[in-house]
């Protein structure tokens, strides 16, 4: 089985053994009896991606595109990208040097910074990288690029929305109205084009325990990897099992 991943920094931050892509290939491998082959592509899901997807696919012959769909890219208002937008050229230079700061490792976790950051959003505000219009037509398009050769599996999965990015009443009602429209629209896509869409309908900081989070409080901690990959591999087998009764039911009508 090979499976090319559009996926985000949750899954690169760690690596190596009991990194969440080293338990989906244990645990996969171990289910199904065959070595599982994951080419991981962490992407940003603006109007380029769909054709990035199709190269990708065309490259690797993948047998299936698993594409993590991330609350953040929607839910969690940037200062620098309001900057960006509201105020051109000087806006843009503020929004590069904030960006670049956020980069910095030791920087990102330093307490003061994510103190003032988060008394930034709360105050002056700010915006999202994506709106639900742009995040689903990344998915959309990644989704008909996939589906081309029918056998081929897509698999969009999320958002879960771990975390709240809100900091004030009226920035949650908005996320979760994107939340909502954007899950809508995935889902209406999944019926019409038959692919695996898996995403709860309540946000899953409303509904599940706190998850652990990495040191820059962004990422996911590793003893948090096995819980998510044991929930990919749930879904992977309910795929491996079409695959192979699709063959048995073509050979039992012919």
């Amino acid at each position: 089985m090979k499976i090319l991943r559009l996926t985000t920094s949750n899954d690169v931050v760690q690596a190596g053994p009991g990194s969440r892509l080293d338990w989906i290939q244990r645990l996969a491998a171990e289910r199904f009896g065959e070595p599982v082959e994951i080419v991981v592509k962490p992407v940003w899901p603006d109007s380029r991606l769909p054709a990035a997807a199709e190269r990708w696919i065309a490259q690797e012959q993948p047998d299936i595109v698993w594409m993590l769909v991330q609350s953040f890219w929607y839910e969690y208002l940037s200062v620098p990208k309001k900057l960006e937008r509201r105020f051109g050229r000087v806006g843009k230079a503020a929004s590069t040097a904030g960006f670049r700061a956020a980069d910095v490792p030791w920087l990102s976790r330093n307490a003061l910074f994510r103190g003032g950051r988060r008394l930034l959003q709360r105050t002056v505000g700010g915006d999202p990288h994506f709106g639900v219009t742009e995040l689903y037509e990344a998915v959309e398009g990644v989704a008909r690029a996939s589906l081309r050769d029918e056998g081929r599996q897509f698999v969009a999965w999320g958002p879960f929305s771990y975390t709240s990015y809100a900091y004030t009443e009226g920035q949650e009602r908005a996320a979760l109205a994107w939340r909502s429209d954007l899950i809508r629209r995935i889902r209406a896509l999944s019926d019409e084009l038959h692919f695996l869409f898996e995403a709860p309908d309540k946000p899953y900081w409303q509904t599940e325990s706190a998850m652990t989070m990495h040191s820059d409080h962004f990422h996911f901690a590793m003893e948090e990897q096995r819980r998510l990959a044991e929930r990919e591999v749930e879904a992977l087998a309910g795929i491996w099992d079409l695959q192979r009764k699709e063959p048995l039911e073509e050979s039992i009508q012919g």
